[in-house]
């Protein structure tokens, strides 16, 4: 397998998608660190790491799932990640997304990236 520092973008959001999440999140923080992930891979790993959760019930923890989401959210927030050419439809319903707005979720969360 290829190390994931020498990943290109595409293969980083191959191997995001496949992941098992029992695994732990330090594959996931190797994705994320990796210069060529695009924010379409960071946004897809955010839903995959429950995001979701996190926009429900932002409580202040130790645990290593909040120490991952709540610092790859920031990241997301403050432009870390480069738009690139992958693209990424935001697994949520309009009923899910109307809630997030009202209450004040960025729009780079609830937007689909084409």
């Amino acid at each position: 397998m290829i190390n994931i520092k020498e990943m290109d973008s595409d293969q980083l959001d191959i191997l995001i998608s496949a992941y098992n999440w029992d695994d732990g999140f330090h594959t996931p923080q190797m994705v994320i660190d990796n210069r060529n992930c695009e924010l379409a891979t960071a946004i897809n790993t955010y839903y995959l790491a429950d995001g979701y959760y996190y926009f429900l019930n932002k409580i202040n923890d130790s645990t290593e799932w909040f120490q991952f989401i709540s610092g790859l959210y920031e990241r997301i927030l403050t432009g870390c990640f480069s738009k690139g050419n992958l693209s990424y439809k935001v697994p949520l319903t309009k009923t899910q997304i109307y809630k997030l707005r009202k209450n004040n979720v960025p729009e780079v969360f609830l937007n689909d990236i084409l």
